[in-house]
């Protein structure tokens, strides 16, 4: 019938239709034998006994939708730096004693592979398997697994080449130090007279776009670990569909009409322009860090506009979010929604830029009342740290709120600060991804920790602070849209 497969049938043994719709009898225990009902069901069961299918879609997105757009952004970002280390493997001549097939293949596997659950994460949003269950299970936490090891891989990859960096500096040449130390059968003396003869094809193009790159496939691998795993929790799962009974017959579940529902900019205007106002801000510090970090005299003011800039959004990032607190205490609190996905992504990412921050603050507070950029690095930590935790609260509240009078419908109480905040994190998301990642932005860290531990932790923890940023822009994006529309029950 028009609804098969939409039935959590595992409890029913018997079934019939009527006037063309399947419905539950009772069952034979009940009925006695040789009775009209009892033949009935004889004759019927055989062929109304519905089957269960291999898979269903969920009553809720295992990622929303803005997750799974960031999802393909980080993908694609994630396959040009594959492509470009494809094409770095054919700098390496075929006789040099640094060639390895597996140095051209790797980059087109994890290409085919990042493009491929790219597509799966994208067009199976609801997915519920159902049968061939242990294998799901298996393929499923397979590759959970396989994104993990690439997050793992690529943070070690990347501070192997920023200990290469300071190799450079007695005497190598270039990456020839870490390849030919990765080739077998060669000893330290080898590795220090010999080169890998490599033809300089595409010049500093990789080296110089790996710290701009690398994030994305953390936070790809973040991303994709993270559905999956959520998807593997529901397998075997049957979806309840709710049908609205004022318009039966036309087959469309309540969920399905949730998104015909208009989406409006109301109560978004002032939050929304005053973002942007800090947008533009900190773009215009931006360019004038790049412009001016690279001569020396001009050096050290370079980095006061980039620190000065982000204490700024700290600062009123945080008044904004008490400012919020109070305004969504006006919506209805409910606490059944659970959304285990943003909770996860949120929690993991915070943890990469706690201690971003707490490092920070560490190097900051020595001399910090005796040196301007000491203190204002370390203010800029404590801020950084106390905007992420009051915000996460912030986040977790709001998602349990909704409109419920038509007073709040009109005003959109709080709707200015989700937008302001969003911004914000975009904003910080854009800072982190361009300005941070450059070491010689961090002078006062590099002098607390030496050059080569600060770089190691700021490879490990910025990109979890990257992801943070720019998942938190997603999560008040659905605030945003869901928290002001009434809710359907």
């Amino acid at each position: 019938g028009r609804h098969s497969g939409q039935y959590n049938v595992s409890e029913y043994e018997y079934y019939a239709y009527s006037e063309g719709a399947l419905q539950k009898v009772r069952s034979p225990e009940t009925v006695p034998d040789g009775s009209p009902t009892q033949e009935k069901l004889t004759s019927s069961s055989s062929v109304s006994k519905p089957r269960k299918h291999k898979t269903s879609d969920n009553e809720h997105s295992h990622g929303s939708f803005f997750l799974r757009i960031g999802a393909i952004a980080f993908g694609l970002g994630t396959m040009i730096y594959n492509g470009l280390e494809f094409g770095v493997f054919f700098e390496i001549p075929i006789g040099s004693p640094c060639y390895q097939i597996l140095r051209g293949v790797n980059p087109i596997l994890q290409l085919v592979f990042t493009f491929m659950q790219m597509y799966f994460i994208f067009m199976n949003a609801r997915l519920n398997i159902h049968k061939f269950k242990f294998l799901a299970r298996f393929g499923l936490m397979h590759i959970v697994a396989t994104n993990l090891c690439v997050w793992v891989r690529t943070l070690v990859r990347e501070s192997l080449k920023e200990i290469n960096e300071f190799r450079v500096a007695q005497g190598h040449k270039g990456e020839d130090y870490m390849i030919l130390g990765e080739t077998r059968m060669m000893n330290e003396e080898d590795i220090l007279n010999r080169t890998c003869e490599r033809m300089e094809i595409m010049g500093s193009i990789v080296s110089d776009s790996a710290p701009y790159l690398y994030p994305f496939i953390v936070e790809y691998s973040l991303i994709g670990a993270a559905v999956l795993y959520i998807m593997w929790k529901h397998i075997g799962r049957n979806p309840r569909f709710v049908y609205d009974p004022e318009a039966a017959g036309d087959g469309m579940s309540t969920v399905s009409r949730r998104c015909h529902s208009r989406v409006d900019c109301v109560g978004a205007s002032k939050g929304l322009f005053c973002g942007l106002l800090v947008l533009v801000a900190s773009l215009i510090c931006l360019i004038l860090f790049f412009v001016l970090v690279n001569r020396n005299e001009l050096k050290m003011l370079a980095i006061y506009l980039a620190d000065c800039s982000h204490c700024g959004i700290m600062f009123f990032s945080i008044i904004a979010i008490f400012i919020g607190f109070v305004r969504v205490r006006q919506l209805k609190f409910h606490g059944e929604r659970e959304e285990e996905l943003d909770d996860i992504l949120l929690m993991v990412s915070a943890f990469g830029l706690f201690s971003y921050a707490v490092f920070s603050t560490v190097a900051g507070s020595l001399s910090a009342y005796t040196k301007e950029p000491n203190l204002l690095v370390m203010v800029t930590g404590i801020l950084s740290v106390l905007q992420v935790i009051i915000q996460m609260v912030f986040i977790k509240d709001t998602q349990r709120r909704q409109v419920s009078l038509p007073e709040h419908e009109r005003t959109k109480p709080g709707r200015q600060i989700v937008t302001f905040l969003l911004i914000c994190n975009l904003t910080m998301w854009v800072i982190y991804t361009f300005e941070t990642q450059k070491v010689e932005a961090n002078p006062v860290q590099l002098e607390f920790f030496g050059d080569l531990p600060w770089t190691i932790l700021l490879r490990c923890t910025l990109p979890l602070a990257i992801f943070h940023r720019f998942h938190s822009t997603v999560v008040l994006a659905a605030i945003w849209k869901n928290s002001y529309k009434t809710r359907i029950e």
